[in-house]
């Protein structure tokens, strides 16, 4: 129902209540390593996957390595270059994220019900058959050097820095920021390190559908 023309400005609109709310159960597919539980809906040929692997700063020995790994996991492997890899993604109209946190990476993977193992195929290549090129790795620290720069003109950004740094201590995931002396610092084989450890199929892995 619409309120009169004179009255919207100051009136919300009615709220229509609902009565009866019903849920689906869902699937559950229990596994060695744990326990999927995956809700359908057939009307929708699109998929979501959210993955979380805990492979964060919290686990980092040189500081920056973890987002440098996220930053080079598309930029290809033993099997794609990073140009193929970018061209087939695209072609299944579909998308591969992932972004670093303090103790996750989340990777998230959306696209056609049709495509979605082509995209899971190329997800996991990325993770276990990631070359790192050095050259690839001046470039990202340029990119991110550059970033960092303009996040330091912020007042709230360093503000928000320094808040972290009383509370939990610059030592501290929690308390410190990636700068860029610490991108400067970080060497090759401390992210091929890094995503040896923390990417291996023996790291814990929450995953939605």
């Amino acid at each position: 129902m619409t309120n009169p023309s004179n009255s919207w400005r100051t009136k919300p609109p009615e709220i229509a209540l609902t009565e009866q709310l019903s849920f689906h159960q869902g699937k559950g597919l229990p596994l060695d390593v744990g326990r999927i539980q995956g809700f359908y809906d057939d009307r929708q040929p699109f998929v979501q996957i959210n993955l979380l692997i805990p492979a964060g700063t919290w686990f980092e020995s040189q500081y920056g390595a973890a987002q440098m790994m996220v930053s080079l996991l598309k930029s290809g492997t033993s099997n794609h270059s990073g140009e193929t890899l970018n061209a087939l993604i695209e072609e299944t109209g579909g998308n591969i994220a992932i972004q670093r946190g303090t103790y996750y990476i989340h990777i998230i993977v959306q696209g056609l019900n049709h495509s979605i193992e082509i995209l899971l195929d190329l997800l996991f290549d990325m993770l276990s058959e990631s070359i790192f090129d050095e050259s690839e790795l001046s470039k990202r620290v340029t990119i991110l050097s550059n970033k960092l720069r303009r996040l330091h003109q912020q007042p709230e950004y360093r503000a928000s820095k320094e808040i972290s740094k009383l509370l939990y201590g610059e030592s501290h995931p929690y308390g410190r920021s990636l700068d860029i002396q610490h991108l400067e610092e970080i060497k090759m084989q401390d992210i091929r390190e890094h995503a040896n450890q923390w990417l291996s199929w023996n790291s814990d892995c929450i995953g939605t559908i």
